[in-house]
């Protein structure tokens, strides 16, 4: 599929069971993953638009560097329909929500901060708000972490650039949920 985009072309194109989509102009290329596994087998799906790109366009630089992350904690999935946000989140995280006497009367909730990170050039902007599920009308949490750098990022740096970020993107998640929701979640030792 090619849409118009300012400046050119935005070539779209996306996997049969549309898990993967891929656009790509000639300054961009970005890789959206709607079932995530594991980075190493995303870094791996991105090396070939990102290798199309630099083939075709030769970029020295990229103007701009992102990684984000869309985490939604749907507690039906663990078996913890019950069990409050205060007990499954950090208390930073969640406002108003860790009221023991307001949470149940809670019908919407957002919150959004920019943190800078400590290489002083780059951000993660964490938008967290209460969403409902697709399927039903489920109470799910959202966090939404957008890393990036605006600061010019040399061709050959970019996909350190993105391990960089996503270091940090497992800490933030680290971060964010308690020691039951961690475990509830059985994460796998890689």
């Amino acid at each position: 599929q090619i849409s118009p985009s300012i400046g050119g072309k935005n070539y779209e194109f996306s996997s049969d069971d549309d898990v993967w989509k891929v656009n790509l102009t000639r300054t961009f290329v970005a890789l959206t993953a709607n079932k995530y596994e594991k980075w190493e087998h995303f870094k791996e799906k991105l090396t070939i638009p990102f290798n199309a790109l630099k083939k075709v366009y030769s970029p020295s630089y990229f103007s701009r560097s992102g990684l984000r992350y869309i985490d939604v904690i749907r507690r039906s999935k663990l078996g913890m329909e019950d069990t409050p946000w205060r007990t499954l989140l950090n208390p930073s995280l969640i406002g108003i929500l860790g009221s023991e006497e307001l949470a149940k009367s809670v019908n919407a909730f957002e919150s959004v901060s920019e943190i800078s990170l400590e290489d002083g050039q780059s951000k993660v902007r964490i938008a967290t708000s209460l969403v409902k599920a697709k399927d039903n009308d489920e109470i799910c949490y959202m966090i939404d972490s957008d890393f990036s750098n605006t600061t010019r990022t040399e061709t050959e740096e970019a996909v350190d650039r993105l391990d960089y970020f996503h270091v940090r993107a497992s800490r933030l998640i680290q971060w964010a949920v308690s020691k039951i929701l961690h475990d509830a979640m059985q994460p796998e030792v890689i």
